[in-house]
Formats: structure tokens, C-alpha cells, sequence
């Protein structure tokens, strides 16, 4: 790349919301940046990666319309039942993928794979500028009237995009560049995930048993095995890491009510702290955040944060034309709809303004929520 390049859209943090998010602008017809200081190493195979998410068909549809999918569903285990227990309750809460009258409820992916998949389209995609190892030194703050906003990496290179995504993980560096706050609730928990066999097949089915120190999911591998995710009190997550393996076996079997039977642990085990973190605004001129309410849950509890927003992208493409107000991707429908697909929340520059079609009458269009004096809700599902 020259030293000076100016792009559609940037997107800062190559990891799976960024990476969705650069596709899926390009894939609108947007020339797009993504840049990443560390490029993800290539997936090294099954249960190479503890980190996994579970993606509900939503999800699932957006990354068959990125191409992504077919390079994933090989190594994904989609499921088509849960089940879900109090540990205080014999009653049970199940679901099925059949009285729905749906092929599946969804799948469960390690992030690794998901991620190497979604550079193997980015890298081969003819609109997208791969920057590895850009690392941002300095962002010129995006007045809302800017064309557009510039930012430089250590190494002097310079890029001017008119818009900006950043998705450089929970502790962006990006947002806070931008001078965007957050507010964080610290659960005093973690996830300890791990990946275990068990005795009794999973029916490609997920579980959930409430206990009084967390939830306790197992969630099903395409091999056979299940990924845990066991949400309990800091301290007691590091004492059960430590435990030697067949301590550690007893406990979870107990915790478990040997509904799967014997369990055997199959990989190290690891916890993630937990949290709750809401960045205070969405955007600051041009510039938007992706994933910009930063749950740091166990990697399982990502599980929802695409579906409701890729539906409401394919809804806005079947409803409304596009708003003829500006032809700016920061303005279009386009680009309006990539960032909705990808979990980032829309306009990168609010305003008040009324459509054009209509300059007096506020708009209530998909393509117009937002920027006009119509909002949209954004609530999770």
C-alpha cells in the first residue's frame, strides 16, 4: 500500500466482528481497509481453540450470503435441541428443532476456524486492502461535518476513510482514541471453558443447569465431545482450574448431575473473566463502534449478538429502496445495512435531518432510521 490511500471504510481489529464487518461493506461495493497489527494465525483443527460461539441461524444466514459458510459448516456441529435445569427443580425446559418446524436452532464454531474463514474471503475479495500489522498511532478526531476521517500508523503510513469502524476488541484502543466512555459492571466471575468426552452421546444438543454459583452449559462438538462453559465466583474458577484432572472430572460430573454420564477432560482448561461493558455512544463523527457493547462473557454467551441485527438487514433490503439523501457510503443504504449485519450500531453520523424524498415529514424507512427524526430500536434479543 502506498503511503497515502484513501478508502470507503476502515475497519480497525481483524477478529470476528471486524472481519465480518470489512466483508461485508466490500460486499456491498464498498472499497474497505481492515487493519490488524496481529493477523489470526491459520486454524490448526479441531479443538485448536477453546474460544468457541454459537451461532444462531441468523448468524448463520449472514455468513452463507458472505460466502463464509460453506467453509465452515464441515467442522460445526449444528444443534437441534437444549435443554435447560435449575439445579433447586427436577422440571426441565426443552427445545426442539423439529415441534419448530426448523432444520436446526444452530451451531457451535470455534472462533479460530470462523475467523480463518473470514480471512481466506477477505484475502482472495477484490474490494478489500489487507493492512497487517498496522498499528494505529494517531486518529485526527472526526468532526461531524468532516468528508472524511484520517488516521496514521506507527510506521507513517496514512489513511484517509470516510467511514471508520473500530473493532479492536473490549479494550479498543480505537474507541478511546475517539474519546468515546464506557460504563463496566464487573460480575466477580469467570467462565472456565475446557473441552471434555463424555459417556453418553450429546444428541447434538445444547445444556444449561443453573446452580447457585452460575450457569453450567455443555455445548456439543462435531466429534462427539462438548465445550463447557462454567460460570462461577473468581477465586473458585482458578481453584477448580488447578485441580489435578481427575479431581477436576468428580467436580464438573456432580456440578452436571451425570446427565451425560462419565466426563473426561480432553484439553487445558482456561477462565475468562466476565463483565458487563457499554460503550456510551455509538459513533463520533464518521467513525462507529463494532460491537460496541462489549459483553466480555465466556466465549459460549456471544451466541446472540448477530442474529437480531442480520435480520434486520435482510428485513431493510426487502422493505425499503435506499435513501436517495446522499450517495457518501457513510449516508447509503449499503453501507447502513453491512454495519447493521455485522453487530455495529448505526449512523456512524446521527442527525435530525429529514429524508430528501420528504424534507418536511420525518422518515420511518430502515434505510432512514437513524438519521432522520425516527430511531430505531436497537434492543438485543
Amino acid at each position: 500500500m502506498s503511503r497515502r490511500a484513501a478508502f470507503d471504510a476502515m475497519v480497525v481489529g481483524g477478529g470476528m466482528v471486524g472481519a465480518t464487518a470489512a466483508l461485508a461493506l466490500a460486499e456491498e461495493g464498498l472499497d474497505v481497509a481492515l487493519a490488524e497489527p496481529r493477523p489470526p494465525p491459520a486454524w490448526a483443527g479441531p479443538r485448536s481453540d477453546l474460544r468457541v460461539v454459537a451461532l444462531a441461524e441468523d448468524a448463520m444466514g449472514l455468513l452463507r450470503e458472505l460466502a463464509v459458510w460453506p467453509e465452515v459448516v464441515a467442522h460445526a456441529c449444528a444443534y437441534t435441541g437444549m435443554e435447560v435445569w435449575d439445579a433447586g427443580s427436577e422440571h426441565r425446559l426443552r427445545f426442539s428443532a423439529a415441534e419448530e418446524g426448523r432444520p436446526t436452532l444452530g451451531a457451535i464454531v470455534e472462533n479460530a476456524l470462523l475467523v480463518d474463514r473470514l480471512w481466506s474471503r477477505l484475502r482472495a475479495h477484490p474490494r478489500v486492502s489487507l493492512l497487517e500489522g498496522f498499528a494505529l498511532e494517531r486518529l485526527d478526531p472526526p468532526a461531524a461535518d468532516a468528508d472524511a476521517v484520517k488516521v496514521t500508523a506507527a510506521d507513517g503510513t496514512s489513511v484517509r476513510t470516510r467511514l471508520l469502524v473500530a473493532a479492536d476488541g473490549a479494550a479498543s484502543p480505537t474507541r478511546a482514541r475517539l474519546g468515546v466512555e464506557v460504563d463496566r459492571n464487573d460480575y466477580g466471575q469467570s467462565g472456565l471453558v475446557a473441552f471434555v468426552d463424555t459417556e453418553l452421546p450429546h444428541a447434538r444438543s445444547c445444556y444449561q443447569r443453573f446452580l447457585p454459583s452460575g450457569p453450567l452449559a455443555f455445548l456439543p462438538l462435531r466429534d462427539g465431545g462438548c465445550s463447557i462453559v462454567w460460570t462461577l465466583p473468581r477465586e473458585e474458577a482458578a481453584r477448580l482450574a488447578d485441580l489435578p484432572p481427575p479431581a477436576f472430572e468428580d467436580a464438573l460430573e456432580r456440578a452436571f448431575a451425570s446427565r451425560l454420564g462419565a466426563v473426561r477432560l480432553a484439553s487445558p482448561r482456561r477462565a475468562f473473566p466476565l463483565a458487563r461493558q457499554l460503550a456510551r455512544r455509538p459513533a463520533v463523527g464518521r467513525a462507529a463502534a463494532g460491537g460496541r457493547r462489549c459483553p466480555r462473557r465466556p466465549p459460549a454467551g456471544r451466541a446472540g449478538r448477530q442474529p437480531r441485527p442480520a435480520r434486520r438487514a435482510r428485513a431493510a433490503r426487502a422493505r425499503a429502496p435506499p435513501c436517495r439523501r446522499s450517495r457518501s457510503p457513510a449516508a447509503s443504504g449499503p453501507a447502513r445495512r453491512a454495519c447493521c449485519a455485522a453487530g455495529i450500531r448505526w449512523p456512524p453520523t446521527p442527525s435530525r435531518r429529514s429524508c430528501a424524498d420528504s424534507p418536511t415529514t420525518p422518515c420511518s424507512r430502515p434505510c432512514c432510521v437513524g438519521r432522520c427524526s425516527v430511531r430505531r430500536s436497537m434492543s438485543r434479543a
